[in-house]
């Protein structure tokens, strides 16, 4: 037993020290999470959960959707040539657009993003801002993992989650932190993490600039399904909050968001599958052994361990909670509780997602991804207006176990038997 344990840990020294550097870097959005409800009261923090939800938006939809096609595309481009320049100049040509429309909308929308943030319109200024130093760490990231250097993408997450909470530290103890200079902190932070990193690119891999026009139009007939599903990410992670709006106090929104985003912190670590395993796959999405044994072995091996430390968590974090916050967010408590049993249905699924992106089957994800927003905000809709944020809570694990349920019997009928005799 325990040379087998220690050859496992042998052969995934690898998926470890990745592993390590993402938690890291979900532990310090942790933090920020953590910190700004306790220095912001619920009222405060409802405020600023609103206002990011304009930034979580547009991400998903014009940068986070074309982050998995440029990977995929890249890495077998860097097979073929040994460059990523073809899938790279395709990205950047997404990310001037994606830029230019936030502005755009910004601009046009100000009167209604503003009333629903709660917001003054010059304080829009500072989102953009924000969603432009939020974007060039994503391009950066992205970069890195289209070259296959995993480690160094996670390192970039890293630096740029612990520059955030630094500087919100700071700010908070100078006296000038406000949602304009907290906005304004995610702007300098994408800066030096730019500053940093970019140097260590290696520029041959990535230029000339090169158009090619069947590369972009692959990449976008895959951006396109996954703005679908990214939107239908986003009304997952932020759809209650426009249910709650709606039946509850800001206070409310304020207690259930602390729940919530220690939630997302947490199942930010199960994408970690996903940036690690999409390169090696999409390499070898032919090999049947390899694949065999991602599912067979590595995928129980990571579901079990997650599972173990996802029950620890749920005897330990009323505690914490409690400790932290005292009755302010005792409300927070019972609604993270239920949100675990979300957290580990999204374990789970996260493994055929990684897999079925490989296989470029990124249309039923998409899919199953609306279906997920469907069953979510449609008990959202049932629930909140009797049981307040708890039924949001409750409506969020319905709509995880939904996407779990339809992964799984995919998988069952379509896709085991291409691997398994």
């Amino acid at each position: 037993m325990i040379h087998k344990l220690t050859q496992n840990i042998k052969e995934g020294k690898n998926f470890i020290k990745f592993g390590l550097i993402n938690v890291f870097g979900q532990f310090f959005g942790l933090v920020l999470s953590l910190i700004l409800a306790k220095f912001l009261n619920p009222a405060g923090f409802g405020a600023y959960s609103l206002s990011f939800m304009i930034i979580a938006l547009f991400s998903a939809l014009l940068i986070n959707s074309s982050q998995t096609p440029f990977i995929i595309h890249a890495n077998q481009e860097n097979k073929k040539t040994g460059k990523i320049n073809n899938s790279f100049s395709s990205q950047l040509v997404f990310f001037g657009i994606s830029v230019i429309l936030f502005v755009l909308i910004v601009l046009l929308f100000s009167s209604q993003l503003s009333l629903f943030a709660g917001i003054e319109k010059f304080s829009l200024v500072f989102l953009v801002l924000a969603f432009l130093g939020m974007s060039m760490v994503a391009l950066l990231s992205n970069l890195f993992m289209a070259l296959d250097r995993k480690n160094e993408s996670a390192i970039v997450t890293l630096v740029n989650s612990f520059l955030i909470v630094l500087f919100v530290v700071i700010f908070y103890y100078l006296k000038i932190l406000s949602l304009q200079n907290l906005f304004l902190i995610y702007f300098i932070s994408g800066i030096l993490v730019l500053f940093i990193f970019l140097g260590r690119v290696g520029f041959k891999s990535i230029f000339p600039f090169e158009l090619d026009h069947k590369n972009f139009k692959e990449q976008w007939d895959f951006t396109k399904w996954q703005i679908f599903g990214f939107v239908a990410l986003y009304l997952i992670n932020w759809g209650d909050n426009l249910v709650l709006r709606y039946y509850v106090s800001i206070e409310q929104i304020g207690i259930y968001n602390l729940a919530y985003k220690l939630f997302t912190g947490l199942m930010g670590i199960t994408f970690i599958i996903n940036l690690y395993f999409l390169p090696f796959l999409s390499k070898n999405i032919g090999n049947r052994k390899l694949i065999a044994d991602f599912l067979n072995r590595k995928r129980k091996l990571l579901l079990s361990l997650g599972t173990l430390l996802i029950g620890i968590l749920a005897f330990i974090s009323p505690v914490i909670i409690n400790f932290l916050y005292g009755p302010n967010y005792s409300g927070s408590i019972l609604v993270f509780l239920i949100l675990l049993i979300a957290l580990v249905l999204g374990l789970y699924f996260s493994f055929y997602g990684v897999l079925f992106n490989s296989m470029k089957k990124f249309k039923f994800l998409q899919t199953t991804n609306i279906i997920q927003v469907i069953i979510n905000l449609g008990f959202d809709v049932i629930l909140i207006p009797f049981i307040g944020i708890i039924g949001a809570a409750i409506a969020t694990v319905l709509g995880y176990f939904t996407r779990a349920l339809l992964l799984e019997v995919y998988y069952q009928r379509k896709i085991k038997k291409l691997f398994f005799i």
